[in-house]
């Protein structure tokens, strides 16, 4: 009978009900829909993070991998680890043909480069028939140097013939970033260049693929120190997305808070306007005790228009929190990462 009569109530007083819901559908679709979006963010970031490095970790170092480092990386990598070495540096990439050059961050990868997501090239899969003669190149580069697919250009002593452009290109960290320009060529085909020498800069790295079973975020946090003793350093994939991640988190819970406040007037709205249904009913509740009824039935009845209209501001608010996400702007610029 309680549950009936609030109805009656509800449906009798329209403004006083749709102004409590929409006060608290209000605050719960902004909480609801900034949250969301991003936990959307960060949870695409974090699966996308694999494939810009390239795998699951990297180790780096400034000096070639010997036969010390070499028997110490395999001895702290679990069972079923795969490996993928790659170098690279920054030189100057020349036209012999125009005489026009141009600086490059060269990358020297194995066949099996990347461990995680795709090289992708135009023509596509031209790195699958990548020989050691062949070089890809940023269009922009190219551009640079006025050279296309198949003419020849030379990194150090070394002629490479144009095989492909790079499209997409996972495997830097936030240490290697460069403004120049990248180009790719086989790890094989680097000592021809006779650009490997002391004090170029050159970065030695391997990328590695843990086995499923193996967590990678704990295994970087317990070989860290391990590394760093034997002048060797490890990035965990999550890395590569930190800045963005730190980006995202301090602008979206910057509207969170303006969120927590709509939430909160809201709050103080349903307070006002139960307050004042309630010194309307004065009267009434003081006829009903004078005729010796009890006025706890008031007090239900109030408790149940109240929990009634929360939860329906609080579905609705639900729903248009959903909604709105996809309405909000892409703070990355980055397509993949508007998935709700």
């Amino acid at each position: 009978f309680i549950i009936r009569f609030a109805f009656k109530e509800i449906f009798s007083k329209r403004n006083y009900s749709l102004q409590i819901i929409f006060s608290i559908a209000i605050g719960v679709g902004a909480i609801i829909s900034i949250n969301s979006y991003k936990t959307s963010l960060n949870s695409a970031i974090l699966r996308e993070s694999e494939n810009l490095m390239g795998g699951d970790l990297l180790v780096e170092s400034n000096e070639k991998y010997a036969t010390e480092k070499n028997d110490f990386i395999n001895s702290i990598l679990p069972a079923g680890t795969i490996k993928s070495e790659f170098v690279n540096f920054n030189s100057m990439i020349y036209n012999p043909k125009n005489k026009d050059t141009s600086l490059s961050s060269v990358r020297a990868v194995e066949s099996n480069f990347p461990l995680h997501g795709k090289l992708e090239t135009n023509p596509p899969d031209v790195f699958k028939n990548f020989g050691n003669a062949d070089i890809l190149l940023d269009p922009n580069l190219a551009k640079n140097i006025k050279v296309k697919i198949g003419g020849k250009v030379l990194l150090g002593k070394k002629s490479y013939r144009i095989a492909g452009y790079i499209k997409k290109e996972p495997g830097s960290t936030g240490n290697m970033l460069s403004l120049a320009p990248s180009s790719i060529v086989r790890l094989d085909s680097l000592s021809e260049t006779g650009l490997e020498a002391r004090g170029s800069r050159i970065r030695y790295n391997i990328l590695l693929r843990l086995p499923e079973t193996i967590n990678s975020k704990k295994f970087k946090d317990s070989a860290f120190q391990s590394f760093i003793k034997k002048d060797m350093t490890l990035y965990h994939s999550t890395e590569m997305g930190s800045g963005t991640r730190r980006f995202i988190s301090g602008a979206l819970d910057y509207m969170t808070l303006l969120g927590l406040c709509s939430l909160f007037l809201g709050t103080i709205s349903v307070l006002i306007s139960v307050r004042a249904n309630v010194k309307e009913k004065l009267g009434e509740i003081a006829i009903i005790k004078c005729i010796g009824g009890n006025s706890s039935f008031y007090g239900m009845l109030f408790f149940s228009e109240t929990i009634i209209l929360s939860l329906a501001g609080t579905t609705i608010g639900i729903v248009v929190g959903y909604l709105s996400q996809y309405a909000m702007p892409n703070l990355t610029g980055i397509d993949f990462l508007v998935a709700i």
